[in-house]
């Protein structure tokens, strides 16, 4: 007799973005940081019965206390799912890149930014995408679903390939600077340009070399065809305007960051700007013209 294999079935699904570019981001990670009491049941009762994941059961990673806190009738279920968070976001670090599904609560997007939940209970869930090995550079994203009982509802389940619940979106602003470097004098974009954060230690981005006919408008305010792009809706949503350069997903300063720009036959300008992490900051540069 041949074995049959369980079907999973999908419950959520969506894809995480970049919310300059667009450009989808892989390997995020995507929590589930706030779920229904069916989850949390569930959760725990696995972890009972067939302990920690096997590729994150390694000795002396768990506090002795920790399975005794899973049957403590002081604790709520909100308190102990928060206390399986904290073990699985040190067993995350500890193994440094997990596979997609080893952590029950998390998981990793795919190259093209895909990523999905299976066989989840019905009620609230809140998921959470952020990039935690890049720092300051991006923050994160979070967004609010339910998943609805069919049975309940006494209707076919919306989970189909058109379900709004299997096309989420998630997007993960970079802490971004954007806008214009101009003449002084004839106010005409400057063709090119290096704009360096001082205080960084990224030498990838220490400088940048950019030119509005590369990215993204020309003098006259067209768009111009690029592979580095502000995506439209961000430019509408922040007020951007037209730009020729854009410095994203590098790590702001505390309290202010050094941005220093020069061109050649120009004299350089550096301006100290407050920006938080994930912060979409327009910056303008008005350079003299060297006598």
């Amino acid at each position: 007799m041949i074995p049959l294999k369980r079907r999973h079935r999908i419950a959520l699904a969506g894809q995480v973005n970049n919310e300059v570019t667009g450009n989808a981001i892989a390997q995020a990670t995507v929590k589930i940081v706030q779920a229904p009491d069916a989850f949390i049941q569930r959760l725990i009762l696995k972890i009972r019965l067939y302990g920690l994941p096997r590729p994150l059961a390694r000795p002396g990673w768990s506090n002795p206390s920790f399975p005794q806190s899973l049957t403590d009738p002081n604790l709520t279920l909100g308190e102990k799912f928060q206390i399986l968070q904290q073990l699985f976001d040190h067993l995350d670090q500890k193994h440094k890149n997990p596979s997609s599904h080893a952590i029950p609560d998390r998981t990793k997007t795919a190259p093209d930014g895909w990523f999905y939940f299976t066989d989840l209970p019905p009620g609230c869930y809140q998921l959470e995408a952020s990039l935690p090995r890049a720092k300051l550079r991006y923050s994160t994203a979070s967004l609010t679903v339910e998943i609805e009982d069919p049975l309940k509802n006494n209707q076919p389940s919306k989970n189909s390939r058109f379900s709004d619940k299997l096309d989420l979106n998630l997007w993960i602003k970079p802490t971004t600077l954007v806008g214009q470097i101009i003449d002084a004098e004839n106010q005409e974009m400057i063709d090119l340009a290096t704009v360096k954060i001082n205080q960084s230690e990224d030498p990838t981005l220490r400088f940048e070399t950019i030119s509005f006919k590369a990215n993204g408008f020309k003098a006259n305010g067209s768009k111009a065809i690029s592979s580095r792009t502000i995506r439209s809706q961000t430019i509408e949503d922040y007020d951007l305007g037209n730009w020729n350069y854009c410095l994203s997903a590098f790590e702001p300063q505390d309290p202010l960051t050094t941005v220093t720009v020069s061109a050649q036959g120009y004299i350089s300008q550096t301006q100290n700007i407050p920006i938080q992490t994930g912060e979409i900051k327009k910056l303008n540069f008005q350079l003299h013209a060297q006598r």
